[in-house]
């Protein structure tokens, strides 16, 4: 099942995140059996929900695709965004990616294709295979000064080793 952010499901108990990001790896949410309190998804949203408010960043990214495609919670963008950025500025590539696509798309923040260049680049550099397929096409969209800026914001998140150039270059605009 895909999600406006282009994650999906895949049912065999591993979340991949825009088609090829694995978070199977991503959170032990411990105990899922069906309780008193609720179905095994409201354990695994609270024992998520703990988990990356106590700045868990593999928590923070599974989060962010919980809200992304409404398991567990209510579909939302802007939530999505809020713990892919937390998981990203944490340095995981798979949330970088993610934080991206959003850009990308408008999804959650306002669309910015130079911010998406410079995410997928920062994730595709820490082996997420997806973010160099999906830079190479949204390269096709960008103009040269575009991609310039891209690189130079790339170079910037490498060397700062957090998204706060983002914000200056967004500031900028």
């Amino acid at each position: 099942m895909n999600n406006s952010l282009g994650a999906t499901v895949n049912t065999a108990d591993t979340v991949n995140t825009a088609d090829t990001v694995n978070t199977a790896d991503t959170v032990n949410t411990a105990d899922t059996a069906d309780t008193a309190e609720g179905s095994k998804e409201d354990v695994t949203v609270k024992s998520t929900q703990k988990l990356a408010e106590q700045g868990d960043a593999k928590a923070q990214s599974l989060l962010g695709y919980m809200y992304a495609n409404g398991h567990g919670v209510p579909q939302d963008d802007s939530q999505a965004v809020k713990w892919f950025r937390k998981a990203a500025e944490q340095g995981l590539a798979k949330a970088q990616y993610n934080l991206g696509v959003a850009y990308s798309r408008g999804q959650g923040v306002p669309k910015n294709k130079v911010v998406a260049y410079a995410l997928f680049n920062l994730a595709a550099a820490k082996g997420v295979n997806l973010a160099t397929t999906t830079q190479s096409e949204l390269v096709k969209e960008l103009s040269s000064q575009e991609i310039s800026e891209g690189k130079t914001l790339s170079s910037q998140l490498f060397d700062s080793g957090s998204l706060v150039p983002i914000e200056v270059y967004l500031h900028q605009k």
